[in-house]
């Protein structure tokens, strides 16, 4: 019997349906890695970011304080965006109001604005004419003096803060809540199209709650607390 010594051997429509399968499996696997692997890195960044924003200011603050006596030092409108030590003023405009466990939402987000550009302060230190006991916030203070100057980039706000001093006045108890912006008003913010700071994230008992989403990838809260000992305090 004769034999066809050159008939050729292909793939059957079953076996390519099933190569097709497993190789859509393999790039479909590699893709959601790949978005994890971003995901996770953006976290991480702004993560990293909010801890060094957080270091440097309050480490700033406590060294303003260090030395100085308690007359000198204002807490009482803490709660409000502003901090007095001296001649020094610390002002920002809260998201939240209150305590740290019953925050209320700030109802004037924008309070607080540097001149020259008119922008909101998202936290910024400034020079006052006289050491003042009522810290009262500085008419049009101008952003571009070498004495006034903001502590946080656009990507990061004061979510709540708090100073306690202690009964004999030797030591004062800070706590500053910082976290983002989402990534809609990061997008306003580069595009100048942001027309208040205030967008309200959960917060709740003292624990923020990154949103959900494309927004949780760039979220990040922390709080940072040191306790700042006055050598002259009264």
């Amino acid at each position: 019997m004769y034999q066809d010594k050159h008939k050729s051997h292909g793939f059957t429509l079953i076996e390519l349906m099933l190569a097709m399968t497993f190789l859509s499996f393999i790039l479909v696997f590699m893709a959601l890695t790949l978005t994890q692997m971003i995901r996770t890195y953006d976290k991480g960044l702004t993560v990293k970011q909010i801890n060094q924003a957080g270091r440097t200011v309050i480490e700033d603050i406590a060294r303003s304080m260090r030395g100085q006596q308690s007359g000198q030092i204002v807490v009482s409108t803490v709660t409000d965006g502003r901090l007095c030590v001296g001649d020094i003023m610390y002002v920002w405009n809260p998201v939240y109001k209150g305590t740290q466990t019953s925050p209320a939402p700030n109802q004037t987000p924008d309070q607080y604005q540097f001149n020259t550009p008119t922008t909101p302060m998202t936290m910024a230190r400034l020079k006052l004419a006289n050491a003042t006991n009522n810290c009262a916030f500085p008419a049009a203070p101008n952003v571009q003096s070498q004495d006034n100057y903001s502590l946080l980039s656009d990507r990061a706000r004061v979510l709540w803060a708090g100073a306690t001093p202690s009964a004999d006045g030797r030591l004062v108890e800070l706590t500053l809540v910082l976290g983002t912006y989402d990534i809609t008003e990061q997008t306003n913010i580069k595009n100048n199209t942001l027309t208040s700071v205030f967008n309200t994230p959960t917060f709740t008992g003292g624990q923020p709650t990154c949103k959900s989403g494309s927004d949780g990838n760039y979220c990040a809260f922390s709080e940072f607390s040191t306790i700042v000992y006055l050598p002259n305090g009264e």
